[in-house]
């Protein structure tokens, strides 16, 4: 995931010297900083993917379409994100007492892992088992992932004009049913492998979704201006 962000950098700054220099970065960065390396690792894959690139494409879409309420609901969807940071939705006696919630934690290491960082940015040396799995924190970071996640589904699924879901060939079709099949064979039958396989598919497909992050970015930078200009009678009708 670390090399696919370098990569996807390349992609975007087609100049010779300044991707050397980049790449020279961060291999120096490799080497240093442990924690920035586990950070991208971590997060490009769960939340820089599933709130700050949806939220890209949103922006895309609403200034393409020069949508005022587009451009609201971009606005809309930052402000939900930081609200769970700024106000506590959930009752006391569910992160202080509940056994279910403790256990979860625990239990989940992937995710934990996600709380664990975002955790680390909020209290520098401080993430604890209480600060995790019972602080008002440890539920507020989580309760941003389960919004971040939810959305993020919501929001492709409902998209069928734009993706196309029922435009895929037979070949696409058998190979999506396959893949589901063996990660409930393997969720019935071996939890490990099943992790690991979801794992993997969720990282395959956040490294094969760059090149769309990288069109939203160039679609944004040309659309901009456009949204601002005044508009032709023609545009109007």
């Amino acid at each position: 995931m670390f090399m696919a962000f370098i990569y996807a950098f390349c992609l975007v700054i087609k100049n010779l010297v300044w991707q050397m220099l980049f790449i020279a970065a961060f291999v120096v960065v490799s080497l240093v900083s442990e924690p920035i390396v586990l950070f991208l690792g971590v997060f490009l894959g769960s939340v820089i993917h599933t709130y700050f690139f949806t939220g890209t494409f949103i922006l895309s879409g609403a200034l393409k379409n020069r949508s005022i309420p587009g451009l609201v609901s971009v606005g809309v969807f930052v402000l939900c994100g930081f609200s769970f940071f700024l106000v506590q939705f959930f009752p006391q006696q569910f992160s202080d007492s509940s056994p279910y919630w403790q256990t979860a934690m625990h239990k989940s290491g992937s995710l934990r892992l996600v709380v664990e960082q975002l955790l680390g940015l909020l209290y520098p040396g401080q993430v604890t088992d209480q600060l995790v799995a019972t602080s008002n924190a440890g539920v507020s970071v989580l309760s941003f992932l389960s919004f971040m996640y939810t959305y993020h589904y919501l929001n492709w699924f409902s998209k069928t004009t734009v993706i196309k879901w029922y435009k895929i060939d037979r070949r696409a079709t058998v190979a999506v049913v396959a893949m589901v099949s063996f990660s409930l064979i393997f969720y019935f039958t071996n939890r490990i492998l099943y992790y690991y396989l979801i794992a993997l598919y969720s990282t395959v497909h956040s490294v094969m979704e760059f090149p769309l992050n990288y069109r939203s970015f160039v679609a944004i930078g040309q659309d901009w201006p456009k949204f601002f200009a005044k508009r032709s009678p023609v545009e109007l009708q």
